[in-house]
């Protein structure tokens, strides 16, 4: 994947998905090919039927339609346009590789098109907003995650084995990130099974079926928005992996055979015994990441976790 990143302003981006799915797509791309000051840009109608798939007689009307809105301004004095975008103080860093992939990948953004809900490519852009990798090992808690019940099933020396199982996921209404999403839902609709946040889960899973949302399991101190992460229980790295066969072998030598046969848990994970607090959560984490100082920091810290735990447990086994 292409590993450069760029910005956006949120309020702008916002304004953009207002006038519609094509503005919005031409927005991202125009974007997507600023230099440094993330404002000033060369791409134009080509470069939005390249990489999101609109047309040329499409894309022309919906980069008038932000210049309408005053969200770019053409800057050049000869044919060859040359836009700069307004951009705000609060912003989005996002992946250049969701509009430029390396390879064969189509690209993000064209595939999100497709899709023709503009409220689909807004959530997917604005969920950047609120991932933090380093602090939060994907989207923030406060925003969507997915609970697991916790069972203390046997203990065995300095562990407890505690088994872990998935319940429901679970979105805040706190942020308008998310509360943008929500909907009114008629009795009929409530006796079907739908809720408030029946679309919402719904464009998550579509952002999941086109490979864009990834979905890890981590173990948390406590349950407390303030706990910070013990290890990655298993994930879509290789490196979160191998902690699940650790997991593994830890529990095979420490407990009966029988035990292991007939643990009833989606998860059997070997905790020290002062961590009895701890819960885990899916956490789930945007595939494309920029190459930002905070994505740097996300992966070292979680290989610091993950080879502290190890240590901890051979001392103990």
């Amino acid at each position: 994947m292409n590993t450069g990143f760029f910005a956006v302003g949120l309020e702008e981006w916002r304004q953009a998905c207002n006038i519609g799915l094509n503005a919005a797509c031409s927005f991202i791309v125009l974007a997507c090919g600023t230099g440094r000051d993330n404002s000033t840009t060369a791409w134009s109608a080509n470069a939005v039927q390249t990489y999101a798939g609109i047309s040329w007689v499409r894309a022309q009307p919906a980069i008038k339609q932000l210049a309408d809105a005053e969200l770019l301004t053409n800057t050049s004095k000869t044919k060859k346009p040359k836009y700069k975008l307004k951009i705000g103080t609060e912003r989005i860093w996002l992946p250049k590789s969701i509009v430029m992939p390396i390879g064969e990948e189509i690209p993000a953004i064209l595939r999100l098109r497709q899709v023709q809900d503009v409220m689909l490519l807004r959530l997917f852009i604005e969920l950047y907003f609120s991932q933090n990798l380093a602090a939060d090992g994907g989207l923030s808690r406060k925003v969507y995650y997915a609970k697991y019940e916790k069972t203390s099933y046997a203990e065995v020396g300095p562990f407890i084995f505690m088994g872990f199982d998935r319940k429901n996921d679970y979105v805040s209404w706190a942020t308008d990130i998310t509360s943008v999403h929500k909907v009114e839902v008629s009795k009929a609709e409530e006796k079907e099974g739908k809720n408030p946040g029946h679309v919402f889960f719904k464009r998550i899973q579509a952002l999941r079926d086109l490979g864009l949302l990834e979905y890890s399991i981590c173990l948390f101190e406590g349950k407390g928005d303030d706990a910070e992460i013990l290890f990655p229980i298993t994930g879509p790295t290789e490196i979160e992996r191998t902690m699940e066969a650790i997991s593994a072998t830890i529990t095979e030598s420490q407990l009966q055979q029988w035990q292991v046969d007939n643990a009833p848990h989606q998860h059997l994970i070997p905790i020290f015994r002062h961590q009895e607090q701890a819960e885990a959560f899916g956490i789930y984490r945007l595939r494309h990441r920029p190459q930002t100082a905070l994505t740097s920091a996300w992966w070292a810290v979680m290989h610091e976790k993950i080879e502290g735990t190890k240590k901890l447990y051979m001392q103990a086994s």
